[in-house]
Formats: structure tokens, sequence, C-alpha cells
């Protein structure tokens, strides 16, 4: 088990309340194991946990929790929950070249208001969250509509929006992938949403 200190969250919740959560999630993560062995998976989850924990540290956010291959974080600005989320999918792409099949995480973003108690959030936010993060491929950030308003503007750019039913949440909601700077490599589409 990798252990880590209980986060402290006291700096997550923006002034008004809100809390931006991004969720992490290593694509084909059983197909990874299944190929390296649990020696190796486990070297390379120390690796992957190292690179999110420096990257939300440098970007002034929270980890919350880890489990397995996931991560939820916690962001008191929007801005800098998205710019956390492209440098880690730059970092992960740049940190894992001697690995085959690469690879790749999936990542949403949203903002709302969400229960915090302890070390953890809960409600409506944090399920939306993680229903976005479910929806990107491999290599992408995906935002909520309420995630793009916020921060739609100079240094941020978004391909178009998509229309998606966001399981146990009603309606279709838009979300956004972010065009992510330096990146020539399109997502990995083969090992899409739910992988």
């Amino acid at each position: 088990m990798i252990r880590r200190e209980q986060p402290d969250l006291s700096g997550a919740l923006d002034s008004d309340g809100t809390v931006t959560l991004v969720f992490i999630d290593i694509v084909a993560s059983t197909v990874l194991v299944g190929r390296l062995g649990d020696h190796a998976w486990l070297d390379l989850l120390r690796r992957h946990n190292a690179i999110i924990e420096q990257t939300t540290a440098a970007h002034g956010g929270s980890l919350v929790d880890t489990q397995g291959d996931g991560s939820m974080l916690a962001f008191p600005s929007a801005r800098r929950a998205v710019a956390c989320a492209e440098a880690i999918q730059s970092a992960v792409r740049g940190a894992f070249l001697d690995v085959s099949p690469p690879i790749a995480v999936r990542i949403g973003v949203h903002t709302g208001d969400a229960l915090r108690e302890e070390d953890h959030f809960f409600g409506t936010t944090v399920h939306y969250a993680a229903r976005v993060a479910s929806h990107a491929l491999g290599g992408e950030v995906l935002v909520s509509n309420v995630v793009h308003d916020l921060v739609a503007g100079p240094g941020i750019d978004f391909h178009e929006s998509r229309e998606v039913e966001l399981k146990g949440l009603n309606g279709l909601h838009q979300i956004y992938a972010v065009r992510l700077m330096q990146m020539n490599e399109p997502a990995i589409e083969q090992m899409g949403p739910h992988a």
C-alpha cells in the first residue's frame, strides 16, 4: 500500500465556498498490471503518484485521495486546476517513455459546492467531476461547462463542446476538451472512455 499524510484541505475552498475538483485515472491499468507484473506496476504507480503530488503542490492544490490508479485533487481556483491538469498530462507523457503500451491518463475537472468533512469532499460536485473524467480519452483533459465558463480566455483553448449523459445525473451536459499545449499526438482513442 502506498501511504501518505492526511491532506490539508483548508486552502482548497474558494472564499465563496466553492471548490474545483480534478479526477485522474490511468487508462487501461488492468492491462498494464497484467503486462508489467505487480512489482513493476507498483514502481510505475509510485512514479505516477509522485508526479501528481509534485504538480498539484506546484499549482496550489491539494491531493485529497488516491485509490488504486486514481487520484482526486482540490483547488480554490478553476484556472489553477486546469493548468495543473495540463501540466500532469505533459509530465506523464514525458515520464513513461520506457513503458509499453504507453501510459495515458484521463482527467476531468468540475467546480461547484461540496461538503467538506475532515480530509474528504462529498456531494454532487464530487460525482459530477468523476463522471466528467470518465468521458475523457487517454491523454485528454475534459472540463464541465462551469469550468469552461470560469477559465475561457487567454491561455486556455478548448475544442468544440460535447453533449453527454453523466451517469446518475439527469439530462445532457456540455463538456469541453482542453486544447493541450505542446502535445502534437492525438488522444489515445483506442483506450477511450471507461477502458
